[in-house]
Protein backbone atom coordinates (compact mmCIF):
# COMPACT_ATOMS: atom_id res chain seq x y z
CA UNK A 1 0.00 0.00 0.00
CA UNK A 2 1.45 3.37 -0.41
CA UNK A 3 2.40 5.31 2.67
CA UNK A 4 2.25 8.76 3.63
CA UNK A 5 4.63 11.23 2.41
CA UNK A 6 6.28 13.63 4.88
CA UNK A 7 7.32 17.11 4.44
CA UNK A 8 11.17 16.57 3.13
CA UNK A 9 9.26 14.57 0.76
CA UNK A 10 9.67 15.57 -3.45
CA UNK A 11 6.71 15.16 -5.74
CA UNK A 12 8.14 12.21 -7.15
CA UNK A 13 8.96 10.03 -4.18
CA UNK A 14 6.47 7.71 -3.17
CA UNK A 15 6.74 5.84 -0.44
CA UNK A 16 5.46 2.01 -0.68
CA UNK A 17 5.08 -0.62 2.66
CA UNK A 18 4.80 -4.13 1.83
CA UNK A 19 2.22 -6.19 4.37
CA UNK A 20 2.09 -9.49 4.92
CA UNK A 21 -0.99 -11.14 6.09
CA UNK A 22 -1.21 -14.57 7.65
CA UNK A 23 -4.33 -16.38 8.47
CA UNK A 24 -4.31 -18.45 11.74
CA UNK A 25 -6.65 -21.32 12.28
CA UNK A 26 -6.67 -23.03 16.26
CA UNK A 27 -8.64 -25.87 16.57
CA UNK A 28 -10.14 -26.64 19.72
CA UNK A 29 -11.21 -29.98 21.25
CA UNK A 30 -15.01 -31.31 20.88
CA UNK A 31 -15.03 -29.65 16.83
CA UNK A 32 -14.98 -25.86 17.77
CA UNK A 33 -12.75 -23.50 15.65
CA UNK A 34 -11.32 -20.15 15.34
CA UNK A 35 -10.23 -18.33 12.36
CA UNK A 36 -8.34 -15.06 12.33
CA UNK A 37 -6.53 -13.06 9.77
CA UNK A 38 -4.06 -10.20 10.80
CA UNK A 39 -0.20 -8.47 9.69
CA UNK A 40 0.54 -8.38 13.50
CA UNK A 41 3.50 -10.76 14.43
CA UNK A 42 2.32 -14.17 14.50
CA UNK A 43 4.01 -15.16 17.72
CA UNK A 44 1.41 -12.27 19.62
CA UNK A 45 -1.65 -13.06 17.08
CA UNK A 46 -1.48 -16.77 18.82
CA UNK A 47 -1.39 -15.87 22.39
CA UNK A 48 -4.85 -13.90 21.79
CA UNK A 49 -6.41 -17.28 20.01
CA UNK A 50 -6.66 -19.38 23.81
CA UNK A 51 -10.31 -19.11 24.08
CA UNK A 52 -12.84 -20.90 22.32
CA UNK A 53 -15.77 -18.45 23.20
CA UNK A 54 -14.16 -14.99 22.90
CA UNK A 55 -10.85 -13.59 20.92
CA UNK A 56 -10.47 -10.02 21.03
CA UNK A 57 -9.10 -9.74 17.62
CA UNK A 58 -11.16 -7.54 14.96
CA UNK A 59 -12.80 -9.77 12.22
CA UNK A 60 -12.47 -13.44 13.52
CA UNK A 61 -14.52 -16.05 13.35
CA UNK A 62 -15.69 -19.29 14.81
CA UNK A 63 -17.12 -22.38 13.37
CA UNK A 64 -17.38 -26.28 13.37
CA UNK A 65 -14.78 -28.65 12.42
CA UNK A 66 -15.18 -32.58 11.15
CA UNK A 67 -12.16 -34.70 10.34
CA UNK A 68 -13.12 -37.58 7.92
CA UNK A 69 -10.43 -39.87 6.28
CA UNK A 70 -7.40 -37.38 5.57
CA UNK A 71 -9.69 -34.00 4.81
CA UNK A 72 -10.91 -31.49 7.77
CA UNK A 73 -14.34 -29.70 6.58
CA UNK A 74 -14.77 -26.58 8.66
CA UNK A 75 -17.85 -23.96 8.68
CA UNK A 76 -17.09 -20.75 10.09
CA UNK A 77 -19.58 -18.34 10.14
CA UNK A 78 -19.30 -14.45 10.78
CA UNK A 79 -20.54 -12.34 13.96
CA UNK A 80 -23.17 -10.33 13.56
CA UNK A 81 -22.45 -6.82 14.92
CA UNK A 82 -24.55 -6.16 18.06
CA UNK A 83 -27.39 -3.49 17.49
CA UNK A 84 -27.99 -0.68 20.50
CA UNK A 85 -31.75 -0.80 20.94
CA UNK A 86 -32.12 3.12 21.77
CA UNK A 87 -35.29 2.65 24.76
CA UNK A 88 -36.55 6.28 24.20
CA UNK A 89 -36.20 6.40 20.20
CA UNK A 90 -38.98 7.99 18.19
CA UNK A 91 -41.86 5.19 17.07
CA UNK A 92 -42.59 7.42 13.96
CA UNK A 93 -38.95 7.82 13.11
CA UNK A 94 -38.36 3.97 13.30
CA UNK A 95 -41.91 3.72 10.57
CA UNK A 96 -39.86 6.08 8.38
CA UNK A 97 -36.56 4.17 8.40
CA UNK A 98 -35.75 1.90 5.40
CA UNK A 99 -33.54 -0.56 4.36
CA UNK A 100 -31.44 0.27 1.92
CA UNK A 101 -28.82 -2.49 1.61
CA UNK A 102 -29.34 -5.69 3.17
CA UNK A 103 -26.11 -7.87 4.27
CA UNK A 104 -26.11 -11.51 3.72
CA UNK A 105 -25.52 -13.60 6.61
CA UNK A 106 -22.29 -15.55 5.13
CA UNK A 107 -20.97 -18.69 6.29
CA UNK A 108 -17.71 -19.50 4.84
CA UNK A 109 -16.81 -23.46 3.98
CA UNK A 110 -12.89 -24.38 4.26
CA UNK A 111 -11.54 -28.45 3.04
CA UNK A 112 -8.30 -28.85 3.94
CA UNK A 113 -5.97 -31.87 3.52
CA UNK A 114 -3.68 -33.45 5.89
CA UNK A 115 -0.61 -34.03 4.81
CA UNK A 116 1.90 -35.65 6.73
CA UNK A 117 2.32 -34.85 10.34
CA UNK A 118 1.68 -31.17 10.57
CA UNK A 119 1.24 -29.83 7.63
CA UNK A 120 -3.28 -28.30 5.85
CA UNK A 121 -3.04 -27.79 2.49
CA UNK A 122 -6.26 -26.10 0.93
CA UNK A 123 -8.81 -28.53 -1.17
CA UNK A 124 -12.13 -25.72 -1.49
CA UNK A 125 -12.62 -22.17 0.13
CA UNK A 126 -16.23 -21.27 -0.33
CA UNK A 127 -18.41 -18.06 0.75
CA UNK A 128 -22.30 -18.63 0.98
CA UNK A 129 -24.77 -16.05 1.01
CA UNK A 130 -27.78 -16.27 2.85
CA UNK A 131 -30.34 -13.44 2.54
CA UNK A 132 -33.66 -12.65 4.17
CA UNK A 133 -35.85 -13.53 1.33
CA UNK A 134 -34.33 -16.93 1.24
CA UNK A 135 -31.64 -16.50 -1.74
CA UNK A 136 -28.64 -18.04 -0.89
CA UNK A 137 -25.47 -17.87 -3.80
CA UNK A 138 -22.37 -19.74 -3.03
CA UNK A 139 -18.97 -18.08 -4.26
CA UNK A 140 -15.98 -20.47 -4.59
CA UNK A 141 -12.75 -18.56 -3.76
CA UNK A 142 -9.55 -19.06 -6.03
CA UNK A 143 -6.78 -20.41 -4.18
Amino acid sequence: REGERGFQDHESYRSWHVVQYYRFLRFFPGGRLLMCISAEDPGLTVKLMNNRNFCSIQGSMFGEYRIKDNVVFCVLHKSKPKKIINKFANRKKKKQAMDYYEAPDQDFLLELTIKGKRALHWKSYKIVSKYKDGRESIEPVNL
